[in-house]
């Protein structure tokens, strides 16, 4: 198994994550309107996830995690298709499976990287092209958390594959991205303190948009959510380890 993202993975990275720009702007001028590109909060809407007040809005919800959604689906065929192909190399030995795990977490990483630096690169020359500033640090801070967030979610997705079968980590990954929006978006709803399922379930830590309501650090919140990825890590590595085929 090579660790090299190819020109076939590379072009469907490059275009998830245009449709993951595409879907960011429809959902900004939703919220804004015609003033968007000029609006102050252009760039917190396109790139800092969900507004909580939107997280109860099926299509709103649908158009944010359609596009991580192609993507963790990609990387989960992606992990499916070699556990199958290099099925006897793997699991020889136990040292070719933490291998095999380990080469699997650095396509992972790889491709949220490129997935993430492509759609933070649009908006960055669209923010240009219309004379709007914006200081370095502000995007640092965004994509620290928009790709930490990516991380988590990856390998969530991709450790399913170790305890489920197909569908149901096709189910599963649809539940990570959805069901926690949706629980926070209804608890808002109904005047309930949504504040505790946004800072309390994982997949929701990385918001920006959720973040800046409960006053969340941004060092404080990537740190926790690596210790989340060491976490799933290591369940992972422990699962193949110990997998027998049957």
């Amino acid at each position: 198994m090579k660790n090299k993202i190819n020109k076939f993975i590379f072009r469907n990275i490059c275009i998830v994550a245009l449709i993951h720009f595409i879907f960011s702007m429809y959902y900004s001028y939703l919220i804004l309107g015609s003033k968007l590109i000029k609006s102050p909060d252009f760039f917190r809407l396109v790139a800092g996830g969900i507004q909580v007040e939107d997280s109860s809005n099926l299509f709103l919800i649908i158009l944010y995690v359609a596009p991580k959604c192609l993507l963790f689906l990609w990387i989960t065929n992606s992990f499916v298709k070699d556990l199958k192909s290099n099925f006897l190399y793997i699991f020889l030995r136990t040292s070719n499976r933490t291998k095999w795990l380990n080469k699997t977490i650095i396509l992972t990483i790889k491709s949220v990287f490129y997935y993430e630096a492509i759609f933070f690169t649009s908006i960055v020359i669209l923010l240009v092209c219309n004379g709007l500033k914006i200081s370095a640090w502000d995007i640092l801070e965004l994509f620290l958390l928009e790709f930490f967030q990516m991380i988590m979610l990856a390998f969530f997705s991709n450790g399913m594959q170790l305890f489920l079968n197909e569908t149901a980590c096709v189910f599963g990954t649809l539940l990570e991205l959805a069901v926690p929006l949706i629980i926070t978006g209804v608890i808002y709803e109904n005047h309930g303190m949504w504040i505790y399922p946004a800072k309390c379930i994982p997949f929701n830590w990385g918001n920006y948009n959720y973040m800046m309501s409960y006053h969340s650090n941004t060092f404080i919140t990537v740190l926790f959510i690596s210790l989340i990825c060491i976490l799933i890590y290591f369940v992972s590595k422990r699962k193949i380890n110990k997998y027998e085929f049957m």
